[in-house]
């Protein structure tokens, strides 16, 4: 699974990725969902589950958050089997007010 994106304001977050495809990437059983998992960026991230969303909707918006924080994501695949491993991480800079 990688990201495709992410955009954001001051308080809210939007990242996208690519579904995972074939049998070694699924487990041969289709995507019933996916985790969202946050973290604030520093050192080792301490993961926090932000939501889960259905297959077929590869993007999701973290909100409350504080403009000039960097944030870091991370993805897991859910199917019949459980969660798969999590993807990669993206990090995204919430948009600070400007002076």
């Amino acid at each position: 699974m990688t990201f495709d994106s992410g955009s954001s304001s001051t308080t809210a977050i939007t990242i996208t990725w690519t579904a995972p495809t074939g049998d070694s990437a699924t487990g041969a059983s289709p995507i019933l969902s996916y985790y969202v998992d946050g973290a604030v960026s520093a050192g080792s991230p301490a993961w926090a589950r932000l939501g889960e969303v259905t297959a077929g909707t590869e993007t999701f918006t973290a909100t409350g958050l504080t403009g000039g924080v960097t944030y870091v994501y991370r993805v897991q695949a859910v199917n019949l089997h459980g969660a798969g491993e999590a993807s990669d991480t993206l990090s995204a800079l919430a948009a600070s007010v400007p002076d």
